[in-house]
């Protein structure tokens, strides 16, 4: 007997433009924090979100937790540019914590 898994993937659009941000120099993985501040996976900096330009570029459904994922490319005034992926859109974040 046949069992279906439930799928575990992104949209396939995220992937592309993922790859596509990558291939453009952005490599880097920043995570938002509460106290509006950029934590780079890679180096383990704190950046406050005021020494970084960050931008949403796309957005798409993800199949695995069922919502809709904002993909920003960041680029730090240190010269480092990398991507931020969130469940909303970044500024709207940064002004619904003030």
């Amino acid at each position: 007997m046949k069992t279906e898994r439930p799928s575990k993937k992104l949209n396939g659009s995220i992937t592309r433009c993922v790859i596509e941000l990558q291939d453009k120099g952005f490599h880097f993985d920043y995570l938002a924090l509460s106290n509006k501040h950029l934590y780079c996976v890679q180096s383990s900096e704190l950046i406050s979100a005021e020494n970084a330009s960050v931008r949403l570029v796309d957005l798409g459904y993800d199949y695995l937790f069922r919502c809709i994922k904002y993909v920003h490319t960041v680029e730090t005034y240190n010269g480092e540019s990398g991507l931020l992926i969130t469940d909303g859109i970044f500024f709207e974040m940064q002004v619904a914590e003030a």
